[in-house]
């Protein structure tokens, strides 16, 4: 008689090849160990190519980055060598003339001598004519900061000093300005 042949069966009650049969185990393992490493090489091309991309795009913010602080640069130093000036110039102008006004209506205008930069000086006698202030003088005093003016009058004296906020506005101003980006590797 011949040998019996033994089929698999899909049954759920079929007898068939063994799981202990020393063909199927060795099959078993060489293909958990094929799978087990096709899966680690994949999990390692996905992770260099992770790194890849986070490479890049960590790249890509540093130029991106470089070029708004760039572009930020030229703003920031027109707000800090002409913005301020003006605005600080302007205030200063402005605080004269409801000063200058306000002595008018609330006391006995006595006389009173404006020292001002000598930057300022035309600009406040023009304020001076136009508050009609005939009260006052104005003195250039090259001592004087660039953004203040004393008032001196026989009752009191009294100073408007922009320096010290347009100090502040600078400095603040300077915090926005870019540095170079340092990167070192260490070890």
């Amino acid at each position: 008689m011949g040998q019996l042949l033994h089929l698999e069966s899909f049954d759920n009650g079929g007898s068939g090849p063994s799981e202990s049969h020393p063909e199927f185990l060795r099959g078993f393992e060489d293909g958990k160990s094929a799978g087990l490493s096709e899966a680690a090489e994949k999990g390692a091309d996905q992770l260099t190519m992770l790194q890849s991309t986070l490479e890049d795009a960590q790249f890509t913010y540093a130029e991106a980055r470089q070029a708004v602080l760039t572009d930020l640069n030229a703003i920031i130093e027109a707000a800090i060598s002409q913005l301020l000036p003006t605005v600080a110039t302007v205030g200063l102008a402005e605080t004269l003339r409801q000063d200058l006004q306000n002595s008018l209506e609330n006391s006995t205008p006595s006389a009173m001598v404006l020292s001002v930069p000598p930057a300022l000086a035309e600009l406040c006698e023009q304020i001076v004519a136009d508050t009609g202030a005939g009260h006052v003088s104005v003195r250039s005093d090259p001592l004087i900061g660039e953004h203040a003016i004393w008032f001196d009058s026989d009752i009191q004296q009294s100073c408007v000093d922009f320096e010290q906020a347009l100090t502040a506005a600078r400095s603040a101003l300077q915090c926005l300005h870019p540095h170079p980006i340092r990167i070192s590797e260490n070890g």
